[in-house]
């Protein structure tokens, strides 16, 4: 797939998801122009324009408007455009540290993590240890705070599809091995779950197995929240390793 795109046509489709991920509004060809330099003509960007939306990587919700992105275009974008986020060394790494200075009780440590992990991302946040009842979550008041749930069948289809999460989570259903996972739309396997994406997260924390899962709408900042999650996930790598050079 990622050899059907010309690298301007990936930069145009990068431009566009991360503008509709800040703007919530569908985004037109004018506004890329006006916004990147492309050193293409404005006709040429809406050549690539029609293609990406031929091809089934972008849509336009509704007459006269710009252009969101689909399904394809998300995955794309995750799989092969999503920047590096700087904010695990900036930010997250910092954040993680002090938890574990702060809380001895892994517990408290935990449910701190999962209250900070929802504030960071605006994703409802689940957390438990594997294998364990407990279990936290967090993040409904940032979440429903997003602009796509002014729409009360958006909001509705949310609580029904967080509902069948819960019970796959609690149940360890999800099927995720040790590492990160994204999923998008209709590749949850939940039909609550069409507007929806859902980021999984499965890691050693002093020798303790937690699981995460991050839902929200498709919009989601990835670039941000797969930074922090990621570096969670190695901080857990790296302390097993230590501990297990130290014994």
């Amino acid at each position: 797939m990622a050899s059907k795109l010309q690298e301007r046509q990936k930069k145009i489709l990068s431009c566009l998801i991360k503008e509709y991920i800040n703007l919530c509004k569908p985004i037109s060809s004018e506004w890329l122009d006006k916004k990147f330099n492309f050193e293409v003509s404005p006709a040429t960007i809406r050549r690539d324009f029609a293609k990406l939306t031929t091809e089934g990587f972008i849509e336009r919700p509704y007459i006269s408007s710009g252009r969101v992105p689909t399904d394809k275009g998300y995955r794309f974008y995750v799989d092969h455009l999503v920047s590096v986020s700087t904010y695990w060394e900036r930010k997250g790494k910092e954040i993680v540290e002090d938890l574990e200075r702060e809380f001895s009780n892994f517990y408290l440590f935990l449910e701190k993590l999962a209250e900070i992990t929802a504030e960071i991302s605006s994703l409802l946040t689940l957390t438990k240890l594997s294998e364990d009842e407990f279990s936290f979550q967090e993040g409904w008041h940032k979440v429903l705070k997003e602009p796509e749930f002014k729409e009360t069948s958006i909001t509705e289809g949310f609580a029904e599809f967080s509902q069948h999460l819960e019970e796959r989570f609690e149940k360890e259903e999800l099927g995720l091995q040790k590492g990160l996972k994204v999923e998008i739309g209709k590749e949850i396997g939940l039909s609550q779950a069409k507007n929806f994406s859902l980021i999984l997260l499965r890691f050693d924390f002093d020798e303790r197995e937690v699981l995460m899962a991050l839902a929200g709408p498709k919009r989601m900042r990835y670039s941000k929240v797969i930074s922090y999650l990621k570096g969670i996930l190695n901080y857990g790598r790296a302390k097993k390793e230590k501990r297990r050079k130290r014994d």
